[in-house]
């Protein structure tokens, strides 16, 4: 790492430190909602990023008219802004702000521990589901995440993601995929956002349009034979949330077989669609999710084998 690289990263960090410090500072709905309007303010500058996200509204919801698909865009930077807001105030949120529905889900996880995946995608504030499962239930539920570029800023985010070392965090990496399947293994649970694109995955069909995608999640509930749980994260209003579990994706045939792990994979992207056009204000419409296939047309979407190793 260059001289310059550093001190560009140390003053990233300041940076973030001290708007952290502020956010932590200002009450949970004063925090979320400054966050949100430095989100809109900063999403305004962004003519190239809007211009994707633009694209992408227009391929995947071609209903939507311009006007709508400005409001989404700038829906979109409200709520990024609001979820990096929150972050000082997960543990608060995760306890005392989120409406759990379908809460048996986690009743059966604590009373039967018997290891499952949950599989969500970057809507709402997806921070809070480990906080909620471990505050509210007492599940521990371990998480895998990206880690960002900058050190100083990862070892900030990922101190607050973890609530101080009471969730484990997996950083997306092959290492971590040992630590993963033992946890497993030992009947643990973990969480996995599956909408973002892996370049070496199985290219599936999302909106249409074939999407490479992660198979780890799909693989490891077939290798450990736990439930694979869907999980939906939805802003109500400012910095409240209602979490929804959905019944488990079958993996399994009634006899035992493995269903093809193809279709597994479609049924969890129908799924999330679905939820996408309810809330699209709240997804990440950035992420480079369909790559340069996105001008295809839908029905030319192919299963490919990818890389099928099992790390996040």
């Amino acid at each position: 790492m260059t001289k310059m690289k550093k001190l560009s990263y140390a003053l990233e960090g300041a940076l973030c430190w001290a708007l952290m410090l502020l956010f932590k500072i200002l009450p949970v709905d004063v925090a979320s909602a400054l966050g949100g309007q430095i989100g809109q303010a900063i999403g305004f500058f962004m003519s190239g990023a809007n211009k994707k996200a633009d694209r992408h509204l227009r391929h995947a919801m071609p209903d939507l008219n311009a006007a709508r698909r400005k409001t989404i865009i700038r829906e979109m930077w409200n709520n990024m802004g609001r979820v990096f807001a929150e972050y000082p105030h997960l543990e608060t949120i995760a306890l005392t702000r989120t409406t759990v529905k379908n809460s048996h889900i986690m009743d059966s996880l604590r009373e039967n521990p018997t290891g499952s995946i949950f599989i969500g995608l970057h809507q709402g504030n997806w921070e809070i589901w480990a906080g909620m499962a471990l505050l509210k239930y007492g599940v521990q539920v371990d998480i895998t995440y990206r880690a960002p570029n900058n050190p100083y800023v990862d070892k900030l985010v990922s101190k607050m993601r973890g609530m101080n070392g009471r969730i484990t965090g997996y950083p997306k990496t092959r290492q971590s995929g040992k630590k993963i399947m033992a946890a497993l293994k030992n009947k643990g649970n973990l969480a996995i956002l599956i909408d973002q694109k892996y370049n070496t995955g199985l290219s599936i069909p999302f909106f249409g349009y074939p999407a490479k995608t992660n198979p780890a999640a799909f693989q490891l509930t077939r290798k450990y034979k736990c439930p694979l749980i869907p999980s939906q994260c939805i802003r109500t209003k400012g910095a409240h949330f209602d979490l929804i579990f959905h019944p488990p994706i079958p993996t399994h045939g009634d006899n035992g077989e493995e269903r093809p792990l193809e279709e597994t994979m479609q049924k969890a992207h129908l799924l999330m669609e679905d939820w996408i056009r309810q809330n699209p204000g709240q997804w990440i419409w950035l992420h480079k999710r369909w790559g340069d296939k996105m001008g295809q047309s839908g029905a030319n979407a192919t299963t490919q084998t990818g890389h099928n190793d099992t790390t996040t």
